[in-house]
């Protein structure tokens, strides 16, 4: 509602209290808003227990949604057995849902976070196989930013071409970005120099452009002095 869309979550929720009784035809709906300002309120203790109320022993219209909420939750509240715990039952209710993508990302996050990163690869590789949904989108930007860290630059600039594909505005032009550095670094300068004027074309006066611009320039003097 009105409270919910102007941040006034703690309002929002004593609002959405009146409503949260199964039977009622706004239920579902007072319960994910319920959850969702408690997780902005950063209060995620509680948002955990309205989910998991919510989701015990009735058929509920949100389930995934409150899973996907719920592996978000326990990300932030680093614990990995609720994560499992909802990525699994995702795999029951939703095997190729973009909720079931989002909570293996998280999970993927939890491990890169623990600083195992060879576990967080495998699960953002995971979540990448889910195409077009949201969490295989963010898996796609952390799998080729990391090759990109690593100096694996054409595996990177081919992960980015993949989150691209998915992606627009400030993301897009990001993506297309770091794509023709990954190719620059990689020695490819025709394929950069390209990689940087479709940078420019999606993001006009926008600071990926100019960032590209100024790569342009030097990719171009590094090639009049090899002459």
């Amino acid at each position: 509602g009105s409270l919910f869309d102007g941040a006034r979550y703690k309002e929002a929720i004593a609002g959405y209290a009146r409503l949260k009784s199964p039977g009622n035809g706004y239920y579902d709906r007072a319960v994910m808003k319920t959850a969702y300002a408690q997780v902005r309120l950063k209060n995620y203790s509680l948002a955990d227990s309205t989910l998991k109320e919510y989701l015990k022993g009735r058929k509920t219209d949100k389930a995934r949604e409150a899973l996907s909420l719920l592996s978000l939750v326990s990300l932030r509240q680093g614990d990995l057995e609720g994560l499992l715990d909802a990525e699994e039952r995702l795999s029951e209710k939703g095997p190729e849902s973009a909720e079931r993508a989002s909570a293996i990302f998280h999970i993927g996050t939890y491990h890169e976070g623990k600083g195992d990163i060879d576990k967080a690869v495998a699960y953002y590789k995971k979540a990448s196989l889910l195409e077009g949904t949201e969490g295989a989108r963010e898996a796609l930007w952390a799998l080729g930013w990391r090759n990109y860290r690593e100096g694996d630059y054409e595996g990177a600039a081919k992960l980015l071409q993949r989150y691209a594909s998915y992606s627009s505005g400030r993301d897009l032009a990001k993506a297309l970005y770091w794509k023709a550095r990954s190719l620059d670094k990689a020695g490819l300068t025709d394929a950069a120099a390209e990689a940087y004027l479709e940078t420019c074309a999606k993001d006009t006066d926008g600071y990926y452009c100019q960032l590209s611009t100024k790569r342009s320039v030097d990719l171009k003097g590094r090639a009049d002095m090899g002459r």
